[in-house]
């Protein structure tokens, strides 16, 4: 697998997640913080992988770049699994609170306030992407006893993966776009890049 350093792990997770946004090279550098010069250097070291492809715009010298991640390398989805699944490890506590419902479920997102202060945050915000729509019953006794060992308030949004797409394509919806990007996948990491792909490629 092709190494990646940390700026090109996040340039990675954010091409993937972040699902409608066109970045160039000014604008991939202002969402991630860092320099023009740290990002480009990232974006060349990345193309060189061949897990992005820098598309010129316009006619001769130019530079502006569209930015895109190469899915027909398998190494892509390879990378952002592996960095999907250490940010899930490093959330261990919730991973461990919601385990049962690993095994019920396409993927699950843990997002909202609950990431930024667990003790501060006033409930737990997850969306659950059910394998069949026959399991929903299953996944809400699940949800309801983890809801009987935790002191805060679990606010889970079930859909099977039909439903979740529809939200993101059709409708939209802002709060999972924002989920999606900035949430931690606990379980199915792979089924979540599989939607992914689904909707963008």
């Amino acid at each position: 697998m092709a190494r990646t350093d940390k700026t090109q792990n996040r340039i990675l997770n954010l091409l993937c997640r972040d699902l409608f946004s066109k970045y160039n090279i000014t604008s991939l550098a202002k969402k991630l913080s860092s320099s023009r010069m740290g990002i480009w250097k990232a974006l060349k070291r990345l193309e060189s992988s061949n897990l992005i492809n820098l598309i010129p715009v316009g006619e001769g010298k130019t530079s502006a770049y569209k930015i895109k991640l190469n899915w027909e390398n398998p190494l892509v989805e390879k990378n952002i699994i592996t960095i999907l699944l250490e940010e899930a490890i490093k959330n261990a506590r919730w991973r461990h609170e919601f385990a049962e419902l690993e095994n019920k479920t396409e993927f699950i997102i843990l997002y909202g306030s609950v990431l930024q202060s667990a003790k501060e945050a006033k409930d737990i915000d997850i969306i659950s992407i059910i394998h069949e729509k026959g399991n929903f019953m299953k996944l809400n006794n699940a949800i309801n006893k983890a809801q009987s060992t935790e002191t805060k308030k679990i606010h889970a949004i079930n859909f099977s993966k039909e439903g979740f797409k529809k939200e993101l394509i059709s409708e939209k919806n802002p709060a999972f776009l924002d989920a999606i990007e900035k949430g931690v996948i606990l379980f199915g990491q792979e089924n979540f890049i599989k939607l992914v792909k689904g909707i963008v490629y």
